[in-house]
């Protein structure tokens, strides 16, 4: 198609008119490619010209689109004076359209266009808001050179506009302020943008102006389009000249005129949003006159309005309730500091009253959540402001005590929460919504005990103590949720006893424990939690134990409340146990009746079984706790035993899960078990005497716990069962006393052996393995070498039949851990491996890790290393110096076999091959080396000039210089920055490493 030839525009015209009927609707993207062909051919200048003329609006409407399209690819590429030319051409267009009276759609699109033409003209269009204005009175397109013969101000030549051309002016104003602030304001080539638009401030002010002001602009829409025209302008100047405040000047005095669109409806809902951006944005753009007036405004206006239409649920309420809420953040500061003002005072009151709508937060109630998120505020600015203030220089805090009193009173009414048939009506964001409130709520709760001090307190009780009274279930609630959010301000503070004691000795929990008595089950949770909160208070008045246990050991049987009575009943005992010990025997016959309920799962049982061993931990003599273990156990046993018949039927998900649930239990039981860390340690203790769980009776409940590890035998390939194990296993390791879980280290052993490698979660048996070999590395504990070489040569094994790192990284990650586990205390184990092959390939793989892609076992690797060649140091570690008997190979000698091809690996990694993230770890073997060892250097200059090396960026200078440098800071901290600098260059972003 020749878009030159007459008939070309005939046919375009044809194509854009069959765009726009349904029955061309299958032939829609086929008809808008062959346009946008059109629109970029070399003549598409000439088609939009021509479509432009068209006597159908939407041929028209492409036609300014097709100038757009044109300029977004060409118009860099035209040289000065043709831009000058289509300028002219544009600008004739907008005037003939608007003269025509042309559909707004089409005006819109050509104004946008000439905002393209703005930003991608090679000409500068110096003052376009200024020079359309001079076209339209001129009512002919001018160039823009002579505008200077044009004597009168913009202000004068717009009051001459009719209605079509100020909306046109306001529609090109508003579009240029919008598309020139999304342009890279970093890019020095896109910074003249802003610099013309500093020189045409005054004309699109002087715009604005006559168009807001309803003196000159009875038109409603005009009138709100000016106001969105300064809104945008607004935005602009608050992004563009933050450092220009200068500029703002022309834009601040049109905004007494928007605040008038504030007093009346036509313009409220848009003078809204526009004063909303501004105080979010930028408070700096409003001046004080300004922020008085939006202040009264609100106070006699808005804000009445804003009530009253919450009361009616109107969303417009909501909408003014934004702005209230945007000024009151804007202006906390003075709010506060200015808290006895009159002034002051009603926006406080206003802000108050914002808590009180109608509805649930988050569902009816949409004010809310920003209103406590102001009240967060301006608690937080009176901290800072009494930060910084003595006490006697506030004589105004006693008001704000009583404003943040007013709000959490307010809040804790729309706490409640509501029934479950309307949960059930809301939709998952309203939940969330919710939930989210509350935990707001919490959080303010937490900053005002800061200012309120015992006082937040003692009226959080009384809110308890009052709903209590009258039964009312959802205030209780609520009131008890206000009191777990401050537990932990007042928990510490024996000064919040006595306030405390008036609701714990209360009727709360006996009235809860009766469960004939109906109430929303949130009210008895809250409760439930509040035990947990408060258990250090509890522990120091153990009188409300047995009302406290009888009503969570009561909750455990519901299934709402289980979880979180079995949490609060471990929580209690954990810190009471001492006290409870005595009860002992009930505790275990309320545990054998709750495991015949349904609420028995495994969390629960998990939770009180550890409970229950927690208590018996605290019993007198480690005599006296094996009978009560013995039948925690029995529990267990019976759990293990099912899970086995389970299996024995193929019923395999039944076998894992039961089987999984006993191993939990036993590892809670192993737990607590463990003497409590505020026990002191008894560092002169006898260990060498044989304690109760050597005898016959302790090592009888010991075999008891080993025998249930023998589920593995069955279940052995289940990861879940495999974690299990390793929970029990690990809960007696850090025990520096004999214990019913301080099993034999041979237990461990049988258990790490019995894996292989595709056993499933095997990198949690290594775990184990490391974990018993660092506990027992320490000088009081008894070296278990014998172990350590079992273990040893089980891991070996796996390093020989990995052979590659890469085969699975984290398996040998951990296997490089455990290695790394032996030194210094059993390195006579690690260099006594035999056969010495194996031993060799253990050192091989470890510098394999090095060189691989795997970043864990890499820094596994650089680990194991730095403390293997710290051994090396005759001064630090004379015993390994030389061979003796037991120490045939020494690390001297290991390193001379392995030091070239360490530094290889190491050098490689420097030089290119390591992520910068890996280069800390990488140096602490480097440090290690020339620090201990006087062949490193060598090592080092062989590695740096091997073929291997990875980077060719980097000469002879620059690996002399990194040698010397390495080597002559000796191992210190500053190796760090060496390292990374040769990196650095070695990837090549570096140009002059060697100067």
């Amino acid at each position: 198609m020749e878009v030159s030839a007459p008939q070309s525009i005939a046919e375009v015209e044809q194509l854009v008119k069959r765009l726009y009927q349904p029955e061309y609707s299958h032939l829609v993207t086929r008809i808008q490619d062959r346009l946008q062909v059109l629109q970029r051919s070399p003549d598409g200048w000439q088609l939009g010209d021509a479509l432009l003329g068209s006597d159908d609006p939407n041929v028209r409407f492409f036609g300014a689109l097709t100038f757009t399209v044109k300029l977004n690819n060409d118009g860099n590429s035209l040289d000065a004076e043709n831009a000058r030319l289509l300028l002219m051409r544009l600008l004739s267009w907008l005037i003939r359209l608007v003269r025509q009276g042309e559909s707004k759609l089409v005006i819109q699109k050509l104004c946008s266009t000439l905002v393209t033409y703005f930003l991608k003209s090679p000409a500068p269009w110096k003052t376009p808001i200024r020079h359309v204005v001079c076209c339209f009175c001129a009512d002919e397109a001018l160039p823009e050179d002579r505008l200077a013969g044009v004597a009168q101000t913009t202000s004068e030549l717009v009051p001459h506009l009719d209605l079509p051309q100020l909306n046109v002016m306001l529609t090109l104003c508003e579009t240029l302020a919008e598309e020139v602030c999304k342009t890279d304001k970093a890019t020095h080539s896109h910074w003249h943008f802003h610099e013309r638009m500093e020189h045409d401030i005054e004309a699109a002010a002087s715009l604005m102006r006559f168009c807001m002001n309803r003196s000159t602009m009875p038109n409603d829409a005009t009138w709100l389009e000016a106001l969105e025209c300064y809104n945008t302008w607004v935005s602009y100047a608050q992004s563009l000249w933050s450092t220009k405040p200068e500029l703002w000047l022309p834009l601040r005095d049109l905004t007494q005129l928007a605040l008038e669109y504030l007093l009346i409806d036509t313009g409220l809902s848009d003078a809204v949003d526009v004063f909303e951006d501004i105080l979010d944005s930028s408070m700096d753009f409003l001046l004080p006159k300004h922020v008085g007036a939006l202040s009264e405004i609100i106070r006699t206006r808005l804000g009445p309005l804003c009530i009253d239409q919450l009361n009616k649920q109107d969303s417009s309420g909501t909408h003014i309730g934004q702005l209230l809420i945007a000024f009151g953040n804007a202006t906390a500061h003075t709010l506060v500091e200015e808290r006895h003002t009159a002034a002051s005072c009603e926006i406080i009151d206003l802000l108050q009253t914002l808590l009180c709508g109608p509805g649930y937060p988050g569902e009816d109630d949409e004010i809310i959540v920003l209103a406590t998120e102001f009240w967060n505020t301006y608690i937080e600015c009176t901290t800072d402001i009494l930060f910084t203030l003595d006490h006697a220089d506030t004589p105004w805090l006693h008001l704000i005590e009583k404003d943040i009193m007013q709000a959490v009173e307010a809040l804790w009414l729309k706490l409640r929460v509501p029934t479950l048939e309307v949960i059930k009506e809301w939709d998952e964001n309203s939940r969330n919504e919710f939930t989210m409130f509350r935990t707001d709520v919490k959080d303010l709760l937490q900053s005002a005990f800061r200012i309120l001090d015992i006082n937040l307190l003692r009226r959080v009780v009384e809110l308890v103590l009052g709903a209590l009274q009258s039964k009312a279930w959802k205030e209780t609630e609520a009131a008890c949720f206000c009191l777990n959010s401050i537990a932990d301000s007042v928990i510490g503070a024996k000064s919040s006893d006595d306030i405390l004691a008036r609701v714990f000795s209360s009727s709360l929990f006996n009235e809860m424990a009766d469960f004939s008595v109906h109430m929303p089950a949130m009210t008895r949770r809250t409760a439930v939690e509040m035990l947990s909160h408060y258990n250090v208070f509890i522990q120091r008045h153990t009188e409300i134990l047995p009302s406290a246990l009888n009503f969570l050991f009561g909750s455990l049987e519901t299934a709402s409340l289980a979880n979180a009575a079995a949490k609060s009943i471990t929580s209690l005992c954990f810190s009471c146990r001492y006290t409870l010990a005595g009860q002992l025997n009930t505790f275990l016959e309320q545990y054998k009746r709750f495991l015949s309920g349904p609420t028995a799962d495994s969390y629960t049982k998990e939770k009180v079984i550890g409970a229950i061993a927690a208590i018996i931990q605290a019993l007198p003599s480690e005599e006296a706790k094996a009978v009560p273990l013995t039948a925690l156990l029995e529990n267990v046993e019976r759990d293990i035993i099912f899970a086995l018949e389970c299996a024995a039927e193929g019923e395999d998900d039944m076998a894992e899960m039961a089987g999984v649930t006993a191993l939990q239990c036993l590892a809670s039981i192993g737990k607590a078990s463990q003497v409590p860390e505020d026990v002191p340690l008894d560092v002169d203790a006898d260990r060498s005497q044989p304690s109760f769980w050597d005898w016959e009776e302790g090592k009888a409940v010991q075999q008891r716990i080993v025998a249930c590890l023998r589920i593995l035998e069955v279940l052995g390939n289940k990861g879940d069962i495999i974690d299990a194990v390793c929970a029990v296993l690990r809960s007696g390791f850090t025990e520096t006393t004999p214990g019913p879980f301080v099993l034999p280290a041979q237990i461990t052993v049988n258990f790490v052996q019995q894996t292989q490698l595709h056993t499933p979660h095997l990198e949690a048996v290594l775990s184990t393995a490391c974990t018993l070999l660092t506990t027992n590395s320490g000088s009081r504990t008894k070296p278990i070498k014998t172990e350590a070489t079992a273990i040893l040569q089980h891991i070996a094994s796996f390093i020989r039949d990995l052979q590659q790192p890469s085969t699975d990284p984290e398996i040998a990650q951990s296997c490089v851990d455990v290695v790394a586990r032996l030194i210094p205390r059993y390195v006579d184990v690690l260099l006594g491996l035999q056969p010495v092959e194996l031993l060799e390939h253990v050192f091989t793989f470890t510098i394999l890790c090095l060189t691989g892609p795997d970043p864990l076992p890499k820094r596994s690797s650089t680990s194991f290393w730095a403390s293997f060649i710290r051994l090396t140091n005759p001064q630090q570690y004379p015993d390994f110096s030389s061979p003796t008997a037991a120490l045939p190979i020494t690390p001297a000698s290991v390193l001379q076999r392995f030091g070239q091809p360490l530094c290889l690996a190491l050098i490689q990694q420097i030089g290119g091959d390591a992520q910068r993230s890996e280069l800390d770890f990488i140096c602490e073997p480097v440090k290690a080396l020339v620090r201990n060892q006087p062949n490193a250097r060598q090592w080092l200059e062989t590695a740096l000039v091997d073929q291997s090396f990875p980077s060719k960026r980097v000469g002879d200078a620059e690996k002399k210089k990194f040698l010397l440098q390495v080597c002559g800071l000796r191992g210190a901290k500053a190796t760090h920055g060496i390292v990374k600098e040769f990196w650095t260059a070695c990837r090549g972003t570096v140009t002059s490493y060697a100067s």
